[in-house]
């Protein structure tokens, strides 16, 4: 993708959330509800991050499993 002069720089999640952060406490909510929210979202990434490792993790062990698999059988076909 190429960008354009024109285009809005890109923004990290740290700069978004202190955008965020600025906009909320400018329309008057609370710093501890928006700091609650923001723990709340880091946690919900966190849970989300980790079951994708799972997931990964579940399909290695099932290559690994197919790969001894496809060995044992080959190891059975050999004839002293």
């Amino acid at each position: 993708m190429v960008r354009d002069d024109d285009d809005p720089p890109i923004q990290t999640t740290s700069a978004v959330r202190q955008t965020e952060t600025k906009e909320k406490l400018q329309k008057g909510q609370e710093k501890k509800e928006i700091d609650d929210t923001l723990v709340f979202v880091d946690t919900v990434v966190n849970v989300g991050q980790f079951v994708l490792k799972c997931i990964d993790a579940a399909k290695n062990v099932k290559i690994r499993e197919k790969l001894i698999n496809d060995t044992m059988v080959a190891s059975d076909k050999i004839v002293i």
